[in-house]
Order: structure tokens, then sequence, then C-alpha cells
């Protein structure tokens, strides 16, 4: 009986004791959050991960974005077409009977 007593309040104090450095560990983090160098290197992760996020998105865009360029090229080259044949002004005036 008396081993089942201390056994119990071995249970119980062991439990106490991790839960107080549970609790310690709380409150160094705690305190670590108050020093700006935690605090950078904190906004630095974050940074990190937002830089992440958005090249996984520009990697999924990328099979769109190469299928748009050449409908892109088209367009603008069919542009500079019908400009060079509609504001085609005569600047280049030869005289008749030049070989050039």
């Amino acid at each position: 009986m008396i081993s089942v007593v201390k056994s119990a309040k071995s249970v119980k104090s062991s439990r106490i004791l991790r839960v107080a450095r549970i609790n310690k560990l709380f409150k160094a983090f705690k305190a670590l959050r108050t020093f700006k160098f935690f605090n950078v290197c904190l906004e630095g992760v974050n940074i990190l991960i937002q830089l992440k996020s958005m090249i996984s998105r520009i990697f999924l865009c990328l099979p769109m974005i190469v299928k748009f360029i050449p409908m892109m090229c088209m367009v603008i080259y069919l542009w500079a077409i019908i400009g060079m044949e509609n504001l085609n002004t005569d600047t280049h005036s030869f005289r008749h009977g030049s070989t050039y």
C-alpha cells in the first residue's frame, strides 16, 4: 500500500515538473519575442514562406504563359504590318532612270 502511494506521488510530482518545464519553455519563447533580432528572424521566415508560395504559383502559371506568348507575338506582328501598310509615306523619292 505504501509503495502505491509513493508511486502515485512520484507520478503527480513528475507531471508537475513536466508542466513546470513546459511553462518555462513558453516563458523563454515569450521573452525571446521581445528581442528585435528574434522578431526580425521571424519576419525573414515569413517572407521566405511567401516567396516560396509566389514562386510555386508562377510555376503553375507557366504553361498558360507559354501558350499565350505566341498568340501575342502574332497579334503584334499583324498590327505592325497593318501599321506599315496604312501609314506608309513615300519618304524615299527615287530618280527615274536611276539604277538604284
